[in-house]
């Protein structure tokens, strides 16, 4: 029973940590597109629907693969049930190689995009140190 719902919890972390995660970067692109509407660059606008839209992509594949690891489900969060499961080691390891990429594409993305803005130098700096700060 113990081994139970700690398989349980560890099926539901996978899918919570893979939701929130993806919903973090979408919101600061969704905010990376109100800053744009000041900032004449239609390519800066469509480079940044396209990060979006891969963000948004690799979420829900992570997601998927998360909720849809073992054939029956129930094997994912049941060691008693017999059932055919995914790679997980390949799986958390894609799941890493993936976030890295995303995550560089939304950190990088911020530095066109607060280049132009009319402010001075050292305000701009602030806020790239702002939004560069989770590349620590």
């Amino acid at each position: 029973q113990q081994t139970s719902l700690t398989e349980q919890a560890i099926y539901v972390c996978a899918l919570t940590y893979n939701t929130v995660l993806g919903l973090v970067k979408l919101s600061v692109l969704a905010l990376y597109r109100r800053i744009l509407q000041g900032v004449p660059s239609r390519t800066l606008v469509i480079l940044n629907w396209i990060v979006f839209g891969l963000v948004a992509t690799n979420t829900l594949v992570n997601v998927f693969v998360a909720a849809f690891q073992c054939h029956p489900i129930h094997a994912a969060f049941n060691s008693s049930i017999k059932g055919k499961c995914i790679n997980d080691s390949a799986f958390y390891i894609g799941n890493a190689i993936t976030g890295i990429f995303t995550d560089s594409m939304v950190y990088f993305l911020s530095i066109p995009i607060v280049r132009p803005l009319q402010m001075d130098r050292k305000r701009k700096i602030v806020i790239l140190i702002t939004l560069l700060i989770g590349l620590l």
